[in-house]
């Protein structure tokens, strides 16, 4: 065997260290820093999709709640002036409204 099959040697620099500044990494520090990266990545994007997930459940919870009396909201909505109006007979409180908060009321309109 040669010298260049048992062992290799190399520069191995890239941007690390938050970014800032070039760093030369061993192959270990390399693969942690990937996997640092990758972790953070997949948690941006899990947290990502969790809000989006949640926002979307938030406005079906309010259109599920208007649904029981459609025939109701279509009348209020029909009685009302402008948009304004109707968007806040829905979000009244239980008794004369539907207590909806704005993003239900909007997708309701």
């Amino acid at each position: 065997k040669t010298q260049l099959q048992t062992s290799f040697s190399g520069n191995f620099v890239a941007v690390g260290g938050g970014g800032l500044e070039p760093v030369r990494f061993t192959l270990r520090t390399a693969l942690l820093e990937f996997i640092d990266f990758r972790r953070e990545t997949i948690r941006r994007r899990t947290r990502f999709s969790l809000e989006k997930v949640t926002a979307r459940a938030h406005i079906v919870e309010g259109l599920l709640r208007v649904r029981q009396s459609i025939d109701r909201v279509v009348d209020l909505i029909m009685t009302s002036a402008d948009t304004a109006e109707a968007r806040g007979r829905l979000m009244e409180p239980i008794p004369e409204g539907y207590n909806l908060t704005r993003l239900q009321a909007d997708a309701v309109l």
